[in-house]
């Protein structure tokens, strides 16, 4: 009999039927129609967030609220410049949404509408549309590096928009139609800033970035995309530097036509992207520069005795005990099992990780966790390890056996799994 037949399942294919599953199955491999040619990026109109409220144990926002936060502020932006706002309570439809009076924003929309075209037009010339993206600025060497090339970002813009867009926004902006709905939110790319990086400042380097897209960030909605073909993760990261840095440009321009509104033109907004453009581009392609130093993983630790010890240590640096203050404690309370809400730089919600599960969003290799160790995650709130710990490495890698050892209690020392698990181990 023709096609195929599942004595268990009950279900049957025929041979045409076989052959279109194959042809939608393969289709998947291949990149989708490139942007219509005349759609542009939009100008900038969501606040920019100057400052996040600088609060802890917040209530998390609740599914739908995300992008109802960040209207309200837009809301409260514009009350405030028409002289409406009330200086005691919000209006009736903001009541519902938590500490908005507390941010520092800006609106892009009450800027002066001629230095906004400016940027708008300047913006295209050195970025290109979504279906013709591009990096023209005077470096070619830094534009090699990163692969910022014409034919690399025009592959990555394709893939972007079938794999990266519908949470990740047409701009980077990390607002697309599925972004309210999952949380922790997608990532804004437009500030230039990440989290999980292995560089002490500054952008990331393209291998975080490839880390990222192949292991994906555990405990997120971000999946892992380590079976697509090299070359598409290749060009989707090229593509994903060019929004970045066309967003973080674009967001320091639009900071600086709020410093000077009343004298600002055109002419000094053309100016100042040629001022700073080559400075950013200069931050990406110098970013493996400030590498983290790495000290190898100590041998001796493969001995059992040696690695119940070098635990043992973690732990008393992670809770402040003798004598190296790790201050991880005061953060992880109860090692992350009460942790709360906070403000992250982007103004959104985030929360210290609880070390007991094993989900480590920043890679569970241990020197993803070195580098979270060494320079923390700045955007949300994690500092950099304190100088008794980051000069002598050795404390770090005592640290990253803690925290591997720390979700299973039976690696823990008897002494150290009492002290965390109790009766409950």
């Amino acid at each position: 009999m023709a096609g195929l037949f599942s004595a268990r399942n009950g279900w049957r294919l025929g041979g045409a039927a076989v052959v279109l599953l194959t042809a939608v199955l393969l289709s998947g491999c291949e990149p989708v129609d490139p942007y219509p040619a005349d759609l542009t990026y939009p100008a900038r109109s969501d606040v920019i967030v100057v400052e996040a409220p600088k609060l802890e144990d917040v209530p998390a926002d609740r599914p739908g609220q995300f992008t109802a936060i960040f209207a309200g502020l837009k809301t409260l932006d514009r009350l405030e410049s028409e002289g409406k706002l009330n200086a005691n309570t919000l209006p009736p439809e903001l009541q519902d949404l938590p500490n908005l009076r507390l941010y520092k924003t800006i609106d892009p929309e009450l800027l002066p509408a001629g230095a906004r075209e400016a940027l708008q037009k300047t913006l295209e010339k050195h970025f290109g549309r979504p279906s013709a993206p591009k990096v023209d600025l005077d470096d070619k060497a830094a534009l090699e590096q990163l692969k910022l090339d014409d034919k690399t970002l025009a592959e990555g813009s394709k893939l972007y928009r079938r794999h990266c867009l519908h949470c990740h926004g047409l701009t980077g902006d990390g607002r697309g139609p599925t972004a309210p709905w999952v949380n922790p939110h997608p990532r804004d790319y437009r500030p230039g800033i990440y989290k999980f990086i292995s560089v002490t400042e500054g952008r990331p380097t393209r291998e975080d970035l490839s880390r990222t897209l192949h292991e994906g960030i555990e405990g997120t909605s971000m999946p892992s995309f380590k079976l697509l073909p090299e070359e598409h993760i290749t060009a989707i990261i090229s593509y994903v530097i060019h929004l970045s840095l066309r967003g973080q440009i674009e967001m320091e321009v639009l900071k600086y036509i709020d410093s000077n509104k009343t004298d600002v033109k055109a002419g000094d907004v053309v100016d100042y992207v040629g001022q700073i453009a080559p400075v950013f581009l200069k931050g990406w392609s110098d970013a493996r520069a400030n590498e983290i130093p790495v000290l190898e993983y100590p041998k001796e630790f493969n001995d059992k005795k040696v690695f119940e010890e070098s635990v043992r240590n973690g732990h008393k640096i992670f809770i402040n005990e003798g004598g190296v203050e790790g201050a991880c404690i005061g953060c992880h309370k109860d090692y992350g099992r009460q942790n709360q809400f906070r403000y992250d730089v982007w103004g959104t919600m985030v929360r210290p990780a609880n070390l007991t599960t094993g989900i480590y969003r920043g890679g569970r290799r241990p020197i993803d966790l070195y580098y979270r160790v060494h320079g923390g995650i700045p955007p949300s709130g994690m500092p950099k390890a304190p100088d008794t710990v980051a000069k002598n490495p050795k404390y770090i890698w005592d640290l990253v056996n803690f925290v591997q050892a720390l979700p299973y209690p039976s690696m823990l020392p008897p002494d150290v799994r009492d002290r965390i698990y109790g009766d409950k181990k």
